[in-house]
């Protein structure tokens, strides 16, 4: 790891430690070099504890890309790094990724087919139309499988933005089960799962971006699910590229927190980004008029 602080200023980058909304607590931000030519925007951050760089635009950057970036030459950036190297075991030996291969046809779940009368009294339960659904977003079902995960589930389709299905998700029917959602393995899909939306196929001008599918259910095409709280820089790739954009994660600290995250970054993007706040409850919990009407609203403010 650097003393990345005493490098900025012995060398003079412009750098600051607070008063940004990019700033948080034990960073230092910089102009990034690889995005913005190092002339605006605070994006890159470098952690003071883990010694990593993210920049809000770009994503990560290795601590030696960033040395000759902003030193331009290779010479000057291994007298840096010895110069301010706080680790002196700490090697620039690179490391590679495991290779994943990737199927070339998606994966069903076990027993996939129809929805039957316990997927449908679930979701009439939760005050959805099981008819509206199965028309909307192709559901599916399984039904007691021994062994596997997968039993009980109401299944979900979740496409790219062309159209074309790329998994299969699951939401458990029962209380008691756990995880609610399942996804196949990594392995299984033919892409990376942290590039994958769901509903993305059937948005245009405007999205209104949640973290579940059944939040997805409850407000109607426009919406797209993150698949949870944690929402990765491909998937907000995907979204910076609407003009219109809404978030409205789950109101509970967790959700809030990754919200204004989200908003922050696609916020420095060509486009309209907004957080809503003030939900009681999750949105897939909302009664299904007061969702009409709020897409309502929300299309037309954007149009």
């Amino acid at each position: 790891m650097i003393d990345f602080r005493s490098l900025c200023r012995d060398l003079s980058v412009p750098m600051i430690e607070s008063g940004h909304h990019h700033v948080h607590h034990g960073w230092i931000q910089i102009h990034c070099p690889f995005c913005s030519n190092g002339r605006d925007g605070w994006h890159l951050g470098f952690n003071i504890q883990k010694g990593n760089f993210n920049c809000w635009r770009c994503g990560s950057h290795r601590a030696w890309d960033v040395l000759l970036k902003l030193l331009g030459s290779e010479m000057a950036s291994k007298k840096a790094w010895a110069q301010y190297r706080l680790d002196h075991s700490f090697t620039l030996e690179v490391t590679k990724a495991p290779v994943i291969v990737r199927r070339k046809t998606v994966w069903t779940p076990p027993g996939i087919g129809e929805l039957r009368k316990p997927h449908l009294d679930y979701l009439r339960g939760r005050l959805f139309d099981p008819q509206k659904l199965q028309d909307q977003w192709g559901l599916k079902g399984t039904g007691p499988l021994s062994g596997t995960s997968w039993n009980w589930r109401v299944l979900f389709p979740i496409h790219n933005a062309r159209g074309h299905i790329q998994a299969y998700g699951g939401r458990a029917i029962h209380k008691d089960v756990t995880p609610k959602y399942r996804m196949p393995d990594n392995k299984n899909l033919p892409v990376d799962p942290k590039q994958l939306l769901y509903g993305i196929h059937l948005v245009h001008n405007t999205v209104i971006v949640v973290e579940g599918p059944a939040d997805v259910w409850r407000l109607g095409p426009g919406a797209v699910a993150s698949l949870g709280v944690d929402w990765s820089l491909e998937q907000a790739s995907l979204l910076k590229e609407i003009p219109r954009r809404f978030i409205m994660f789950d109101p509970d600290r967790p959700g809030q927190k990754r919200a204004r995250k989200l908003a922050e970054w696609l916020g420095s993007y060509n486009g309209e980004t907004e957080l809503i706040t003030g939900l009681q409850t999750d949105p897939g919990d909302l009664p299904q008029q007061y969702a009409d009407d709020l897409m309502r609203d929300l299309k037309g403010v954007a149009q």
